[in-house]
């Protein structure tokens, strides 16, 4: 079981320089430690930057997301949303006026005659529902990522961050409970007999209740979806905080919800420099244990800094081009490339198995 506590002194931290930015970069080698190295965070500002991610993120999101699941379809757009494919993901009787689909998918066809301005007049009218109404979203099913920030679990909890004086410790221990605790992952097995997982996150839920959290009391099938979504809200939190500057998390946490939340942001450059998935995975751990926001920032000597992140074998495979590339197409001085092989350059040192200096090495007599 993964047990994360929060401290708020960078002493713990490791420093290095961003071998072309020269900026300052840190680096949370713990393994069970997420630390906050902005000194004016509070817990009333959680929601603040909940909302501004959402304001600044939520539309193009949206326009992504349905373009995703709208193209398995063979059908247009307008008729696609008259048949009611939107049911499994918004309640209807939420809607303004409680308009049907089809109501909704006539009205688009007064806003524009392409497709796409349809379907980018559709997104903000649901990013806009989404905001101004939580309820239209269904909590009691598996959601897509960042619709997860506006369900109202989440809201209710931010709308209690609000007017809170908990220490911001306190309340970033929280979340990583909800995030990463072992007994709130749901299981495979779990999925279809619900008692299961209720009965083995029953302590975790318990104190999650007393801290303010709204869970329903109920464990039916639905309620595991409600928990499961609260959980992978409180991860994106997590990352948004990181992405924000204002924590660090340890490496040891599987990253991949950071990915999404850099879709649109600052470090799109850096998590995109790879497309293999075990590469990408050792690559958003490092960015959410370190101060890293661009690959102007990797230290030269990365290799040694990275010893802690898993798979960190895979260094050079995952950042060698990218850094090459970058250097060309800004005219800056070659990274020194050969640092990314120091781990190799170890493991290559070693006598080979049973050679002259092998033997001697084990005290074998000539």
């Amino acid at each position: 079981m993964l047990e994360i506590n929060t401290m708020s002194d960078m002493s713990s931290l490791t420093q290095a320089k961003g071998f072309w930015s020269g900026n300052d970069i840190y680096f949370n080698t713990d393994s069970n430690r997420i630390v906050i190295i902005d000194p004016e965070l509070t817990t009333k500002d959680i929601p603040a930057i909940v909302d501004t991610f959402l304001r600044e993120n939520l539309v193009n999101y949206t326009q992504n997301w349905l373009t995703k699941i709208h193209t398995k379809s063979q059908l247009p757009l307008i008729e696609w949303i008259q048949r009611g494919k939107l049911k499994h993901y918004f309640k209807t009787r939420e809607l303004p006026e409680q308009a049907t689909w089809k109501e909704r998918a006539e009205w688009l066809r007064t806003v524009s005659s392409s497709e796409l301005g349809q379907r980018n007049a559709f997104a903000k009218f649901l990013s806009a529902e989404l905001r101004k109404n939580p309820e239209i979203i269904f909590e009691s099913k598996p959601q897509a990522n960042i619709f997860r920030l506006c369900m109202p679990l989440i809201t209710q909890t931010m709308d209690n961050w609000k007017q809170s004086s908990a220490p911001i410790s306190d309340t970033v221990d929280l979340l990583a409970l909800m995030a990463f605790h072992d007994s709130l992952t749901l299981k495979k097995r779990e999925r279809k007999n619900p008692a299961l997982f209720f009965e083995r996150a029953s302590d975790a839920i318990h104190f999650l209740r007393e801290q303010g959290v709204t869970i329903p009391q109920t464990t039916k099938h639905a309620d595991l979806f409600r928990v499961h979504n609260l959980s992978a809200a409180a991860r994106l939190i997590l990352g948004l905080l990181r992405l924000r500057k204002r924590i660090l998390l340890p490496a040891t946490v599987e990253a991949s919800f950071y990915q999404q939340l850099t879709t649109y942001g600052d470090q799109a450059e850096v998590s995109r420099v790879t497309r293999q998935a075990c590469q990408k995975g050792f690559l958003l751990r490092l960015l959410i244990s370190s101060t890293i926001d661009s690959l102007a920032d990797i230290p030269e000597d990365i290799a040694a800094l990275s010893s802690h992140v898993p798979d960190s074998q895979l260094l050079n495979s995952t950042l060698s081009r990218s850094l090459s590339d970058y250097a060309t197409e800004n005219s800056l001085p070659a990274f020194p490339l050969g640092s990314l092989h120091r781990t190799k350059a170890r493991r290559g040192s070693k006598a080979a198995a049973y050679s002259v200096d092998w033997l001697k090495a084990q005290s074998v007599p000539d």
